[in-house]
This record gives C-alpha cells, structure tokens and sequence, in this order.
C-alpha cells in the first residue's frame, strides 16, 4: 500500500474515531451506531451484534465515569476506535469513503464544522478511495508497523495480509 494512502486511511481512521466518540454523548447515538456496525459488519446484519455491543461498551465507560476522568477517557476510546477503523480500512478500503461520509454527516448535525485538518484529511481519503476504486486495487498490503499500532502480533500480521491480498 502507498505510503500517501496509508497515511490518508489513518487520518480518517482519527477522524471517524474523533466522530464516533463525539456521537456517543449526543442525541444521534443510536443512529451512528447503527451506522458504524453496519460498516464494520459490511452489511451483514448478523455481524453487527458485536461491533454495536463494543460500541455500546465504550459509551458505556465514557458515561459511568466521573465528570473530571471523561476528558481522558474520550481520548482514550478515541484511539482504540482509531486503531479498530484503520485496521477495517486496511482490509477494506471502501470503508474510508463510507466513514468520511459518516463523519461530515455528524459534523453537520452536531453544528460544529470540522475543522480544517479533519476536513483535508476526509478530502484525501475520498480521493485515494476513489482512485483506488477506479483502478480495481488488488494489491493492498498493511505495513507491519500498522498492523503493530492496531495491535496485532507478527504471526497474526501474515494472516491478515494475505486476507487484504486475496480481497
């Protein structure tokens, strides 16, 4: 996988994950988590138990904190979702387009623009997305120190390179 690529799947990663912790405390919860099991499933509806139930559980930790630990504890579930998006997006590269729509979505609704780096970083996406798309790429491979950020172990990670291969 290009560098530039990796880069811009790791910038919507941070983006959808800023996102879905955004959503958590906010009326539309349950639609964007609809929304975001449905990605991770990749439609099929009985996969979705298990990414809602991990969403729910981040709500979850978030929400039963006290007041003061919240700031940090939204940081850390950020990054967990970060790591958790931009693994799906390495195996699955449709998903940066359909995460970029969902985070531009939420900024909408929520009436806070995205700032301008979150913005280019959904530009950059969109366009690699699409460039990728276009071109029928079949030759994604997840660089070992992604795979290492995402939490995954040397033997795991020759499995799931050949998943993204034989994609």
């Amino acid at each position: 996988m290009p560098e530039n690529a990796l880069t811009a799947l790791t910038q919507v990663a941070t983006v959808g994950a800023m996102t879905l912790v955004t959503a958590m405390v906010e009326d539309l919860w349950r639609e964007v988590r609809e929304r975001v099991a449905a990605l991770l499933s990749r439609g099929d509806r009985g996969q979705a138990a298990l990414p809602r139930q991990l969403l729910e559980e981040s709500r979850w930790r978030i929400a039963s904190a006290p007041p003061e630990l919240r700031p940090a504890l939204r940081v850390a579930e950020q990054d967990r979702w970060a790591a958790a998006l931009r693994l799906a997006m390495v195996l699955d590269q449709r998903l940066a387009l359909e995460l970029a729509v969902l985070a531009d979505d939420v900024a909408i609704r929520v009436a806070a623009p995205p700032a301008t780096e979150a913005a280019e970083a959904t530009a950059n996406a969109k366009t690699t997305a699409n460039a990728k798309a276009a071109a029928g790429a079949t030759d994604a491979q997840p660089p070992t120190d992604t795979l290492a950020a995402a939490g995954i172990g040397p033997a795991a990670a020759g499995t799931v390179a050949g998943a993204v291969t034989r994609s």
